[in-house]
């Protein structure tokens, strides 16, 4: 695990991303990266990795509750690549 010291910047606290891990993500400055927390621990990550959430509500809105799920035939066939439980 890498560290890095909180610096002062403008009024605000910068981290600096030690060279290694920017090459890892693809970063130069000025790239944009969000910023979260799951409680303990804050996460950063590039905006561009960022996928939305949905509810299961917006996940079934406009399923008709009468219809089947839809499936995909080519995943249906395909043979199992790992130790999956069949």
């Amino acid at each position: 695990m890498t560290t890095a010291i909180l610096r002062e910047l403008d009024g605000s606290l910068g981290v600096v991303i030690p060279s290694p891990l920017l090459e890892v993500f693809g970063l130069k400055a000025g790239a944009r990266l969000e910023i979260d927390t799951d409680g303990r621990r804050i996460v950063l990550q590039p905006a561009s990795c960022s996928r939305p959430t949905y509810t299961l509500a917006q996940l079934l809105d406009g399923l008709a509750p009468d219809e089947p799920l839809p499936t995909d035939e080519a995943w249906e066939r395909a043979r199992p690549l790992g130790q999956e439980a069949i």
